[in-house]
């Protein structure tokens, strides 16, 4: 029993009153203004008997805004009577108010069709009476002005308003929010309310994929399916983080659930693990290094640290959802032609542009009541995984660089194995650093050294740059190990031969037309190298390309010319008949 003129708020409420929440808390806290304590007062109700404006749909018409200067956000959980409490306390920027119910609120249930096209279909339910006769907490943060993105301002204020009833509950226990009930955004011009709104939250477009014979038995796998309880608990937090949609739960639920599947944290381990379960990590927009980095901000934040940007944290959700599938799929032994990684260009290009523009304008159906939907299958539909894994008889390993740099370039270097009819070398180290004079390789026997600075491709022809590049370091580095050196001058010239040879082929192979191809003058001050490039180059284009090869290499020194010991013309004829970069690789070291 409290005596007469004491304090009406016990010192534990007087404490979390004056806390504000972290920035990593409260992103929407620059929008809170300050909280007078007052009953609670049900303003959708209020809204809803002065008539709320008509039913406006933010997917299809994004620009429709309610007229009005601030506005409430709410959050309802089912309670329980704490005698002793204020009816009304304002916690970390948050008004929290115990009443009896009932509150009243509006409810949208929306459903996406099955296949294609993309139409989803919604009903609103105006003046939802829930908890009535119960204890309810209801917990109330006041943004001014009205926010300009709503789907954020209730994001946003959604975390407060959970952090500020989990501090609550630390203080008290969970027995005040025991089931959330309800949340909703009240629009108010002064002090009157005119406008509702909810959010039924990342609401997926499904691609229209279809289960067929391989998800069919994998689905007979799963029937018998015996695997250790690491991954039971893996495959519980790989639900709990997909249905918790992208935000701190979701790239945290997500990462435990790669985490119990590898066993480890650490990145080599985790990236070994997916290249394993046939998904490479070099397809994804943030590393497996920046996703740790990630996790351990949100679990050991710093107070004075600034949050991580919301499409940053988006793009980690969807990439750890992959990460989780791929493994998940391989730990139970189960295949499935459905990409871990959705999006709209594992489609042919005659479906993906269609795809496209499905997303950007779907088709919204209003109903009283939600209907079920029955569709048809969509014909001559089909798709791929974006980057499988490339299975190499080398084991590469990349190292150094900037982000995804390692895992770009490991890729390639792959791929360009494989183009040289992926020799059984054993180990092929990968390094990307600075390199000395401009250089933008080292191609080494006992490693391939790659400068940074031609690491990061800006656009496209930078990236097939690169591309090419790779592919002639990699040949090079192939020639070394089997004994053309590149420190004396016919091994020089034999890998410029190389160069030129695979510049050219890769242009060829890939479908540019030969007469594009130009071979330059060569100058008094080019190298043995540049000579064998301009002869490789020309070797590997047309009649016209090898004739402009032939006038260049006949200006050079008889020095120069002398490093092919074969003779100039012999090494042509010998060299115009091979048809494949591994027959180049072949021929080539009998020449030294």
């Amino acid at each position: 029993m409290r005596s007469e003129g004491s304090d009406p708020l016990p010192s534990a409420f007087r404490r979390w009153e004056s806390l504000r929440p972290s920035s990593t808390c409260a992103a929407a806290v620059g929008l809170i203004i300050p909280i007078t304590m007052s009953e609670f007062q049900d303003l959708y109700a209020a809204a809803l008997a002065q008539g709320i404006e008509d039913e406006v749909d933010f997917l299809t018409s994004p620009d429709a805004r309610p007229d009005g200067d601030r506005a409430v956000y709410r959050l309802v959980f089912r309670g329980m009577q704490v005698h002793g409490a204020p009816s009304t306390v304002a916690i970390a920027g948050a008004s929290i108010s115990f009443i009896q119910g009932p509150v009243l609120t509006q409810r949208t249930e929306l459903a996406q069709r099955a296949g294609f096209p993309l139409v989803f279909d919604k009903a609103m339910k105006r003046g939802v009476e829930i908890g009535a006769g119960h204890w309810l907490t209801v917990v109330q943060i006041h943004l001014t002005p009205v926010p300009e993105d709503f789907a954020d301002a209730i994001i946003r204020s959604r975390e407060q308003a959970q952090t500020a009833v989990a501090f609550l509950s630390a203080v008290l226990d969970e027995r005040i929010a025991q089931e959330q009930l309800a949340e909703d955004l009240v629009i108010l011009d002064g002090p009157r309310p005119v406008a509702a709104a909810d959010l039924r939250e990342f609401v997926r477009s499904y691609l229209p994929f279809e289960a067929r014979d391989i998800e069919l038995d994998a689905i007979k796998v799963l029937e018998s399916v015996d695997v250790p309880r690491h991954v039971k608990t893996a495959a519980r937090w790989y639900l709990r983080g997909s249905q918790a949609a992208p935000g701190v739960d979701g790239v945290i639920f997500l990462w435990f659930a790669v985490e119990a599947l590898v066993g480890t944290s650490k990145k080599a381990p985790i990236e070994k693990a997916l290249r394993k379960a046939g998904r490479d990590p070099a397809d994804q927009g943030l590393g497996v290094g920046r996703l740790h980095g990630l996790r351990s901000k949100f679990v050991h934040d710093k107070p004075a640290s600034d949050p991580p940007p919301p499409l940053e944290v988006r793009q980690a959700f969807y990439d750890l959802e992959a990460m989780a599938r791929a493994l998940l799929r391989h730990a139970l032994g189960a295949k499935s032609t459905w990409p871990a990684h959705t999006a709209s260009r594992v489609f042919g290009s005659q479906w993906q542009k269609k795809i496209e523009n499905a997303w950007k304008k779907p088709v919204v159906e209003f109903h009283d009541h939600l209907p079920g939907s029955t569709t048809e299958p969509v014909p001559d539909m089909a798709w791929g995984e974006m980057l499988p894994a490339i299975e190499t008889k080398a084991i590469v390993t990349a190292v150094g660089g900037q982000g995804q740099d390692a895992n770009r370039l490991r890729r390639i270097v792959e791929i360009a194995l494989t183009y040289f009819d992926d020799p059984d070398v054993g180990e092929f180290p990968v390094e990307i650093k600075r390199l000395p004079d401009d250089a933008q390789a080292d191609c080494r026997k006992d490693r391939l050294v790659i400068s940074s600075r031609i690491a990061d491709p800006q656009n496209d022809p930078e990236a097939f740059r690169l591309f090419r590049n790779v592919h002639v370091f990699v040949g090079r580095s192939l020639l070394a190990r089997l004994g053309v050196p590149s420190n004396d001058p016919t091994g020089w010239f034999l890998h410029g031969i190389l160069s030129g040879w695979v510049g050219v082929h890769l242009l060829v192979s890939g479908g540019a037309p030969l007469e594009h191809l130009t071979v330059f003058p060569l100058k008094e001050t080019s190298s043995v190298f540049d000579l064998g490039e301009q002869l490789g180059a020309g070797i590997g284009g047309s009649p016209e390309n090898l004739a402009n090869a032939r006038r260049a290499i006949k200006g050079a020194s008889e020095t120069k010319r002398g490093v092919a010991k074969q003779g100039i013309e012999q090494m042509i004829q010998e060299l115009r008949s091979l048809k494949t970069p591994s027959e180049l690789l072949e021929t080539l070291p009998a020449m030294y």
